[in-house]
């Protein structure tokens, strides 16, 4: 119950802060932006920052002053992120988790901010907010960008960032007669300048405290913590939206670029202050069935509307729609049927977590968990499957060393990186796709028509009500197990023979019903998507948004 709460005390504390800081950097600016311009700019850093704030704060009794004095040797971060992505980097390192936890016994009077610390590290030489420029390498990606901003001006629809694929992409421009035109340009904000001490002392001096001990706290941290690009750098923020779209189209969509890119967000916000709709769309797994979900929250309060891959639920403003993202793995799944059968070839596939909680209930004690029991899960396999399997490391490791550890326990393990082998290339090649969590691709592999078997434990997510009957029906199938003994006994009965079960009627009732609820497909998803999106355009609807 400690993680609901802490994820409703940070959702609660981002929703009251972009309001609080929002009429302070409008102060600050000399401008009159509303609430929900602020929101689309601020509440994702607002949440990943009070989930690394709570995180400490909730700790012990008094967790400051002696996480202050423990990491008196780590060098401290002296200025503020130039973005959110660089934020959340930085949330990830030891060296700016100090800092942090400084500020916060600072804040808590719970010591003194300049006793026991070493001296500031210089700051990084490789600043990220230099890489916020229109830079394109390549000529395909110029010739591509100068004909996506030529595109840009006549259309009335413009997506951006929807992990739709190259081929679905053309269609939708054609079928709409050039009026859902995707912007593929790289937008990124110049250098953005350094601190402004007037203007860090201005804003604390706008920043009212909040209605709870934690929005108070964290508001006493923002002026030092804000990212650059929403204060020294928000002129040319607005200078570079402004520069990359000249004018507001009708409708704007995007999947993720509502977090990280900044010109993309500055734009979207300053158009929806004119009339312009947003449209959310789903980017990954976890959304509709964990209870638990800050990007779903976002994005469905955020949005006019939001696009999900075939759920819906009671709280409306909600389309169900083919899942772009997917349709490369459903080209795979034709691929394979036409194919002979890969040989025998496991792969597992593991996630990844900061060792610093930024987003609940992402915490280092579940991954940790999580660890523990795949490594339970590899003990019980039998040395007949030794050679069949390799475990697939995600892009970051974050400090865990999870390749070391695994590789000390079980040196006959073989492994892959994401870095170096794209994910559906190596569903291409298994038999049998393992999962440890319950996320993004189980939902790819499926959509591939691989054989798949998620395993999870009492670490797990609460599931929302009415989506239970559908991991259940996994359950009874084969698909879903919870215990490591119980999915190895599982694979000894099926080793070699994982496709007779997965072709099986029970198997494929109860996936074939899991994926129209959860990774929905159509040989029309093109066409439906066009029509859908023109739709939004074409008809007045409410919005919904705080």
């Amino acid at each position: 119950m400690h993680e609901r709460r802490a994820y409703e005390v940070c959702v609660a504390t981002a929703d009251e802060l972009v309001t609080i800081v929002g009429q302070a950097l409008n102060g600050v600016h000399g401008v009159a932006h509303s609430d929900r311009y602020w929101r689309l700019l601020l509440w994702p850093w607002l949440y990943f920052y009070s989930s690394a704030v709570y995180a400490h704060v909730s700790l012990a009794e008094s967790p400051c002053a002696d996480a202050a004095l423990a990491c008196e040797r780590l060098p401290l971060h002296p200025e503020p992120p130039s973005d959110t992505l660089t934020a959340l980097d930085l949330l990830a390192s030891d060296s700016y988790q100090a800092t942090l936890v400084r500020d916060i016994a600072h804040v808590m009077g719970l010591s003194d901010p300049d006793s026991s610390l070493s001296e500031p590290s210089p700051p990084d030489s490789r600043d990220p907010g230099q890489r916020n420029h229109l830079r394109l390498a390549g000529l395909g990606a110029r010739l591509s960008a100068l004909v996506a901003a030529l595109l840009l001006r006549n259309a009335r629809v413009v997506t951006r960032l929807t992990y739709a694929d190259r081929r679905s992409r053309t269609s939708i421009l054609l079928r709409s007669a050039f009026s859902i035109v995707d912007d593929v340009r790289t937008l990124s904000v110049r250098r953005i300048p350094t601190v402004d001490a007037k203007m860090r002392l201005q804003l604390a001096q706008q920043v009212p405290g909040g209605s709870t001990a934690m929005t108070r706290l964290v508001a006493a941290l923002v002026p030092a913590a804000l990212p650059r690009c929403y204060l020294e750098g928000h002129s040319l923020l607005v200078a570079e939206a402004r520069q990359a779209y000249p004018d507001s189209p009708e409708e704007i969509v995007s999947a993720i670029g509502w977090y990280f890119d900044e010109v993309f967000k500055q734009f979207a916000a300053a158009a929806a202050e004119t009339g312009t709709r947003l449209v959310g769309v789903q980017h990954g797994g976890g959304y509709g069935w964990y209870q638990m979900h800050a990007h779903e929250y976002f994005e469905r309060t955020s949005c006019d509307e939001f696009m999900s891959w075939g759920w819906e639920d009671d709280g409306g403003g909600i389309r169900a729609m083919p899942a772009l993202k997917l349709v490369r793995a459903q080209r795979l799944a034709r691929r394979r049927r036409m194919a002979p059968s890969p040989p025998c070839r496991i792969l597992v596939g593991l996630t990844s977590e900061t060792r610093y909680c930024v987003d609940y209930p992402w915490t280092p004690k579940r991954y940790a968990e999580q660890l523990n029991r795949l490594s339970a899960f590899l003990d019980c396999l039998g040395p007949t499957l030794h050679p069949q399997v390799a475990l697939r490391l995600r892009f970051a490791d974050y400090g865990w060393h999870t390749q070391e550890r695994l590789a000390e326990r079980h040196p006959w393990v073989a492994f892959e990186s994401a870095n170096d082998v794209p994910f559906l290339t190596s569903l291409a090649t298994c038999s049998l796709y393992i999962v440890d969590h319950l996320s993004t691709t189980i939902l790819e592999s499926m959509s591939a028509n691989v054989p798949t078997v998620a395993f999870t434990g009492p670490d797990t997510p609460q599931l929302r009500p009415e989506c239970i009957d559908a991991f259940d029906a996994l359950g009874r199938c084969g698909v879903l197990h919870h215990d490591p003994k119980e999915l190895a006994l599982f694979l000894d009965a099926h080793n070699g023979r994982y496709a007779d079960w997965w072709e099986s009627s029970p198997t494929q009732a109860a996936v074939q019903e899991f994926k129209h609820r959860y990774a929905r497909s159509s040989p029309r998803a093109a066409a439906e998507w066009t029509a859908a999106l023109l739709d939004g355009v074409n008809q007045v609807r409410p919005k919904r948004h705080p």
